[in-house]
């Protein structure tokens, strides 16, 4: 099996998700939009393009710690930011599955959501550990001379 490296795949997710949502934001082009990419076809290509984006985000991060040598303290809050999107790719799973194969909404709340507030527990455990990553760093901090 062929590996295909993320740096590839990241600028196809973008362009798709481009090509989807930013016609739909330009008011003259709603109705041109509407005729070639119905909302039906938006709404069941969204999901999946959102599941898309946030796993190659989960894999970047992830990967981005396992680069970092292991006595860099930055590796563990990189870590937990592929962490927080690995889950938010679980949770999106969760949702995908409701309107894409059981023709249903969502309930709330769902097995996903579980996901998401795990995820949401390593985001801000990230952001504090990245904060005193930073500090400890010796960089200038806000309201500090920058000289």
């Amino acid at each position: 099996m062929t590996r295909v490296p993320v740096r590839r795949v990241a600028p196809v997710v973008v362009t798709i998700v481009c090509a989807v949502y930013v016609p739909r934001l330009l008011p003259q082009s709603a109705e041109l939009s509407e005729r070639l990419l119905p909302t039906s076809v938006v709404d069941a290509v969204g999901p999946l393009v959102r599941l898309a984006c946030l796993a190659v985000a989960a894999v970047f991060g992830l990967r981005s710690a396992a680069r970092l040598e292991r006595d860099n303290p930055a590796r563990g809050p990189w870590f937990l930011l592929g962490a927080w999107l690995a889950l938010f790719t679980l949770g999106q799973v969760g949702l995908v599955y409701y309107p894409l194969v059981a023709r249903a909404p969502a309930p709330l709340p769902s097995i996903a959501d579980a996901a998401f507030l795990l995820g949401y527990a390593l985001l801000i455990a990230a952001s504090v550990r990245f904060v005193f990553v930073y500090r400890a760093s010796g960089f200038p901090r806000w309201g500090q001379a920058w000289t």
